[in-house]
């Protein structure tokens, strides 16, 4: 384990993935979807799971071979200093930007329906203290507040689910190929982003306590 005097074990881990995949993608996840594929973009899920698997893959050998590393240490590792450190500013540039729109999508949703009379500037500053106060405070207290609403946030989402019910009509759906096929390879890419939070494996790997077990290797 690299320095540090905190850890997670199996629960807290799972907690954890769990709650940044819903958080990170299923909000917006049917805007992007139906605005490429239309009444059929329930297909750009699974064409965005076939285009996650291999860079996953390769996240998780990685994190066999090296698992007292996080993937930007283990890409120096393979690729040596200079293309690991030009790799590891492009992964950081790129999930910075991501982030950044992820930030803007959240607040934007809280000042419309929660929020409506405090300026966007306040709550972009109080989102991002908070987001650095439990950066300060390491992994285990993220963890630990990620299994406090997971429960909360899965019983939420079954609810809406169950009240949508009554508003799914199977006349709405086309036939699997009614959209050009040309259209297939944008819908899975416009929603490939709500797989990213799976990569939480490669990065926070080497901080685990007890996982061992929990991990196939």
């Amino acid at each position: 384990m690299p320095e540090g005097k905190t850890g997670i074990g199996p629960w807290l881990y799972w907690s954890l993935l769990i709650v940044v995949t819903l958080s990170f993608g299923l909000i917006n996840i049917t805007f992007y979807a139906t605005k490429v594929m239309g009444a059929n973009g329930y297909l750009t899920v699974p064409i965005a799971l076939v285009l996650a698997i291999p860079p996953l893959w390769a996240a998780y050998q990685v994190m066999k071979r090296y698992p007292a590393l996080n993937l930007l240490q283990a890409g120096l590792e393979i690729t040596g200093p200079v293309c690991g450190r030009l790799f590891g500013l492009a992964y950081l540039t790129i999930l910075l930007l991501v982030l950044a729109l992820f930030l803007r999508g959240r607040i934007n949703l809280i000042n419309t329906y929660l929020l409506s009379n405090t300026p966007l500037p306040v709550l972009m500053v109080i989102y991002l203290f908070s987001a650095a106060y439990l950066a300060s405070r390491g992994i285990e207290t993220i963890s630990r507040l990620a299994s406090f609403v997971l429960l909360p946030i899965l019983t939420v989402l079954v609810l809406l689910a169950v009240g949508a019910l009554p508003e799914i009509d199977l006349n709405r759906l086309r036939p699997v190929f009614h959209p050009d096929l040309k259209l297939y390879l944008p819908g899975g890419l416009s929603v490939l982003y709500a797989f990213a939070p799976l990569g939480v494996f490669a990065m926070i790997s080497p901080y685990l306590r007890g996982i061992q077990r929990k991990i196939p290797r």
